[in-house]
């Protein structure tokens, strides 16, 4: 019922459940209402009609534990603000910085990575990723490299570039050509210690250490052995001494006044594998070219001497000489007989 003294406005209205006007039903503009639905309906300009408003229209909202808060909790247009947590679908972040990565820190928490140093390596703690400086990272097994083939060995060519050597000779030993890897037939070491007993099985030479006596070992042990250019002989050092090895070093002996015992051998040809010494039945003195022996035969039945002496010559102590003329002593050269001594002159 109006109020009395007012007329009352009355809307185009229907009390059928879910009805609603068409636009025949309605001018521009005009208004109607579903009086059972609570529904209000106009006409726009375009001659289509729409719904205005409706008594079940938003009154509260809620973004419950998502991050997100409402400007408005009563109608009409609402904005969102805030940020959606990952575990509503979001990331729970407000902000970043250029390079940062996002992680999962738990089940339902996105967390942030900075970014780490120029040439650090991103590495795992087992829990959560971290950026790692690459000297400090240990490197597991490597189980295959592109490019190489059976045998081969990677190294580094170049700044960022790897080559691959291919597998040797059989035999060869791996070298350095200065400036990258190489195999080798021959090896040079500078020094060189066996533990155990070696063998060089090749059809070839070895060659061994050598130079002038002034070269030799200035702490030299027993057992070293080298070749002597001096004396163009191959010697070894006995613990006292520097020795000949595998031949005779000859030397031209003026001077020393005992005497000595020269060697012979039993054959006249071929590798003389034993030397025999005269010991005292035959004795050489260099100093005066004396040769002692206990007796003097001649197979072929001569014995001769010069006809002269030309250097100064004593006859020993009690010793008797045979001489046969013409006998002279040249001029600046002596002959002494000693007392106790006899000179028999043919």
């Amino acid at each position: 019922m109006a109020q009395s003294g007012y007329t009352p406005i009355q809307l185009y209205y229907s009390t059928t459940a879910s009805a609603v006007p068409t636009a025949g039903n309605l001018a521009d503009g005009e208004l109607a209402i579903n009086i059972t639905d609570g529904k209000v309906y106009y006409k726009d300009n375009g001659g289509v009609v729409r719904l205005l408003a409706s008594q079940g229209d938003l009154t509260t909202i809620s973004f419950g534990t998502t991050g997100l808060t409402p400007s408005t909790a009563t109608g009409g247009a609402v904005t969102v603000a805030g940020t959606l947590v990952a575990g509503n679908g979001g990331t729970g972040q407000s902000s970043y910085g250029t390079g940062d990565l996002l992680y999962a820190s738990a089940s339902t928490t996105l967390s942030k990575l900075t970014i780490g140093s120029n040439g650090q390596i991103l590495t795992s703690t087992g829990t959560a990723p971290t950026w790692t400086s690459g000297s400090s990272i240990s490197v597991g097994t490597a189980t295959n490299l592109a490019g190489g083939s059976a045998g081969s060995l990677p190294y580094q060519s170049g700044a960022g570039a790897t080559t691959f050597l291919s597998i040797g000779t059989a035999n060869y030993v791996l070298t350095s050509s200065g400036s990258a890897p190489q195999w080798s037939q021959n090896l040079s070491i500078g020094s060189l210690t066996a533990s155990s007993d070696s063998s060089f099985t090749s059809t070839g030479a070895l060659t061994i250490s050598k130079g002038t006596v002034a070269q030799r070992p200035g702490s030299p042990t027993s057992g070293m052995f080298r070749f002597n250019t001096d004396s163009a002989a191959f010697e070894g050092y006995n613990g006292s001494a520097w020795t000949s090895v595998g031949g005779i070093t000859l030397a031209d002996d003026t001077s020393t006044a005992s005497n000595l015992y020269p060697l012979f051998a039993a054959a006249t040809s071929g590798a003389v594998s034993t030397e025999y010494v005269s010991s005292t039945k035959l004795l050489y003195r260099p100093s005066d070219g004396q040769l002692t022996a206990p007796e003097m035969y001649a197979s072929n039945g001569v014995l001769t001497h010069a006809n002269q002496v030309t250097s100064n010559y004593t006859v020993p102590t009690n010793a008797n000489v045979i001489t046969v003329g013409p006998w002279t002593v040249a001029s600046g050269a002596s002959f002494t007989l000693p007392s106790g001594s006899r000179q028999v002159l043919l």
